[in-house]
């Protein structure tokens, strides 16, 4: 109902407010939907009285009064665009005329504002409802670009937007004002989003040019295209070199420069932060996969297929695809295959720690093991070391692989700054660079036992020998 409501609302305003037509469109929800309705009957019976007197046809050429024969006249330098209308918002025929209302045209639905040389047209045939056929004429009202669109944009710059269908989805293409087209929108890898049968289609009341086709897409608007604001287009200007990112209800998408859209705005994320992306390669998320679209160019480089990534080194990236995580290229080429439960991402050794039937070792960047996995756990490299552990022992291995410090203690941690610090039975170490051990001091469990011991001493009242390692030494 909101969409047989708002069309009303729409033929309100002047044919060039579509982008403030589709905000209020974006703005409805259900709540709004009942008020909405009174809203617009009430508006109908007030102003009905105003299309009651039946039209007239085009009177004879030459006669300075013509105009007044039509509900709606509009004029485009020496042509008018001209309405009657017999059933308000259901028949209605439009034509283009002459400064002296010779008509230049056969009865159409709609003919929308001339730019560029060219008007879009809707005709009769085809009509279906809320579906028509969008095509463009000049200003002698020849058809230039035959009506084979399902919904289509002004010309800007001697360019337009048309919507067409492609096999099961809407496909959009930018065109020049010949109908060559210029730029294919790839829609193949957001097909989840542009079905024809998930697409509902709405136009301005008397007005089929003002036409949108809009998806329901997890309880959000989405459109193939929408009309820039002025703010946008001042965004657009005012970025620095590169696609835009337009974001939309907490959707986004790119465009470029020229205003031409790369990708369309259904995104969930992108990563502004840069974290996980990779030079050009921006990380962006849909339907609950990743992929990679060009920074410069706006076009999704790498499909949105992955469960999840990891940030870049090395020039590759690790990706979780059907549960396995591998490694690709920036162009998408398997480098590791998918083979492992989990990666940790590579180190700047080049080394990346994984798990593979349930144990862990290190990988280089050609898959190679160099660490073998035989491990429970293995940790990150620093300094050359990384923590690794098997059982309820700790050790640590060299960049070779090599099990430079044995698995001997009962706590540790990776290597932070200079040194990993380890204990093992009461004592504390450090281990530096090169596997080297260093006593450092007693554990507080240590410590505690040492208390403890030296108290029942006291206690006792009498002197022990304790012998120590130290020959010669009793206390």
């Amino acid at each position: 109902m909101i969409f047989s409501v708002f069309t009303y609302i729409f033929s309100l305003f002047p044919a060039k407010s579509v982008y403030l037509q589709k905000v209020i469109m974006r703005a409805c929800s259900a709540t709004v939907n009942r008020l909405a309705a009174l809203l617009a009957i009430s508006v109908w019976m007030s102003l009905a009285s105003a299309f009651q007197a039946a039209p007239q046809n085009a009177g004879p050429e030459g006669n300075r009064d013509w105009k007044k024969k039509y509900h709606s006249v509009s004029e485009f330098g020496e042509v008018y665009v001209v309405k009657s209308i017999y059933s308000f918002c259901d028949e209605y025929d439009t034509w283009l005329a002459d400064k002296n209302g010779k008509l230049l045209t056969p009865a159409y639905r709609d003919i929308g504002p001339f730019s560029d040389g060219r008007a879009e047209f809707v005709p009769k045939e085809g009509h279906n409802g809320l579906r028509g056929f969008h095509g463009y004429i000049d200003k002698r009202g020849k058809v230039v670009i035959p009506p084979v669109y399902h919904g289509a944009g002004e010309f800007s710059n001697g360019r337009a937007w048309v919507i067409y269908p492609v096999d099961s989805l809407y496909g959009l293409s930018v065109i020049d004002t010949m109908g060559k087209e210029l730029h294919r929108l790839p829609v193949e890898p957001f097909s989840e989003s542009f079905r024809i049968n998930r697409s509902t289609s709405v136009y301005a009341c008397n007005r089929d040019c003002v036409e949108m086709l809009l998806w329901w897409d997890d309880g959000k608007l989405v459109m193939l295209y929408s009309e820039l604001s002025a703010y946008t287009t001042r965004r657009i200007a005012e970025s620095g070199g590169g696609a835009y990112v337009l974001n939309y209800s907490g959707k986004f998408g790119y465009i470029d420069r020229e205003h031409v859209l790369k990708t369309p705005v259904v995104l969930d994320s992108v990563d502004f932060s840069g974290k996980y992306s990779f030079g050009r390669l921006q990380r962006i998320l849909y339907k609950g996969r990743y992929g990679f679209a060009d920074r410069e160019s706006g076009e999704v480089a790498i499909a949105c297929q992955y469960e999840d990534t990891k940030p870049q080194k090395k020039g590759l990236l690790w990706v979780k695809k059907d549960g396995k995580w591998g490694c690709i290229d920036s162009a998408d080429r398997q480098r590791i295959p998918f083979r492992f439960d989990y990666s940790g991402g590579f180190a700047d050794n080049g080394l990346a720690a994984v798990l593979v039937d349930g144990n862990f070792g290190h990988v280089d960047t050609t898959g190679r093991f160099i660490t073998p996995p035989v491990y429970d756990q293995v940790f990150y490299f620093n300094k050359g070391l990384a923590m690794v552990k098997k059982g309820n022992k700790y050790g640590y291995v060299d960049a070779s692989g090599k099990l430079l410090v044995p698995l001997k203690f009962d706590k540790a941690s990776p290597v932070e700054g200079e040194f990993a610090r380890a204990e093992r039975m009461g004592m504390t170490y450090l281990i530096g660079e090169g596997g080297s051990v260093r006593l450092t001091g007693l554990t507080g469990a240590g410590t505690a036992v040492l208390i403890i011991l030296l108290a029942v001493l006291c206690i006792s009242g009498r002197p022990r020998r304790i012998r120590v390692r130290r020959p010669g030494l009793i206390l």
